[in-house]
């Protein structure tokens, strides 16, 4: 069975990164707040805390084209202990959803279209089925998806999203709509 498997561009990484920006810089102001007023305890917190904000600052700005990866969640993880650590359990809760969500938005989302239908990446996952299809168009790398109902879908694909070809992809799209439109010979 053939599946075409397309990336879809990610428009929320600058977002991502200022905000993640914004999460590190908040926290070293407030961890360099602790460390001249604390005790010895959570003055070591507060400086262990403010080298992770540093190196969270560092790398984002190293890899603010890319998407988040393991170190920096694994950042954002560091920073929710330490937050532990201080004992401040709001913080942490509010660093570990964030930490959550960034992982969900940082995974690579694929546009899945098979001889069963087209699926996407949503959640849950969205099935469209070849019958509500009237037709696929790619130029330019515009790929749009003319829905039955009169609706259509346009995504703006990155270079090189096809592999085997444009024209084996719109040839076999093509027969899988022609076949969905015949009446079933049982």
């Amino acid at each position: 069975m053939q599946i075409f498997r397309i990336p879809i561009p990610d428009k929320k990484r600058n977002s991502f990164y200022f905000l993640s920006l914004f999460i590190f810089i908040l926290n070293l102001i407030i961890f360099l707040r602790i460390i001249t007023v604390a005790e010895t305890y959570q003055k070591w917190v507060g400086i262990f805390g403010s080298l992770i904000c540093v190196s969270g600052i560092i790398l984002s700005y190293l890899k603010r084209k890319k998407r988040p990866g393991i170190l920096h969640i694994l950042h954002f993880i560091l920073l929710t202990l330490t937050w532990i650590f201080l004992p401040a359990v709001i913080p942490a809760i509010c660093i570990a959803i964030f930490t959550a969500l960034a992982y969900l938005a940082g995974k690579e989302r694929w546009l899945l279209i098979g001889e069963s239908g087209i699926q996407f990446p949503s959640f849950p996952p969205k099935k469209l089925p070849w019958r509500n299809v009237s037709d696929i168009i790619l130029k330019d790398l515009v790929l749009t998806i003319n829905l039955a109902d009169n609706r259509y879908i346009q995504l703006v694909l990155p270079p090189n999203s096809f592999a085997r070809g444009e024209t084996d992809f719109l040839q076999t799209c093509q027969e899988w709509i022609r076949a969905s439109r015949q009446p079933d010979k049982s």
